[in-house]
């Protein structure tokens, strides 16, 4: 049985197929769905792709009198104010954000291992153009979504003593 319709006026969902949102629409979203920027920069995809999901089956964009849009499901009655893939998209984030963080501590431990058994190791490591200080490596730290790509850079001290 379908449940009753919407007093208010019940709009057809267009999809542009060409839609790109605009950084500052990409920013704005992520923001509100919860990701950490920039932080998490590299989870952005997420956003992306929430802002052009289509609404699931049976769910509609309603417009109330006062022009303010909400989503009706004609199966189950509900309606709400946010879209309803919302809470899909901001739980993807957060797994998606804890898988990295694990990651991360994973790399920070086994780094802090490797470099504790042997006194001659380089004292930083280099990701991308940047060194960091394998002491002061925080745990908060991030990598992209292909993986952490260290590179092993011998300290000033150690390349001064090998000259």
């Amino acid at each position: 049985m379908m449940a009753q319709a919407p007093q208010d006026t019940v709009l057809e969902e267009e999809i542009d197929e060409t839609y790109y949102p605009t950084e500052e629409e990409l920013l704005e979203y992520a923001t509100w769905l919860g990701i950490d920027l920039p932080k998490h920069k590299n989870l952005l995809w997420i956003a992306k792709e929430a802002l052009t999901a289509p609404l699931p089956n049976q769910w509609k964009p309603c417009i109330t009198e006062e022009d303010e849009i909400y989503y009706f499901n004609f199966s189950t009655g509900e309606s709400i104010w946010d879209h309803p893939c919302d809470v899909f998209y901001r739980n993807l984030y957060r797994e998606k954000a804890m898988n990295l963080q694990q990651h991360l501590d994973n790399h920070h431990e086994f780094l802090q291992g490797e470099f504790s058994k042997n006194a001659h190791a380089p004292n930083t490591i280099q990701e991308r153009d940047q060194v960091i200080e394998l002491d002061s490596l925080p745990s908060t730290a991030y990598s992209s979504e292909t993986g952490m790509n260290i590179q092993l850079v011998p300290s000033e001290s150690q390349l001064s003593d090998a000259g």
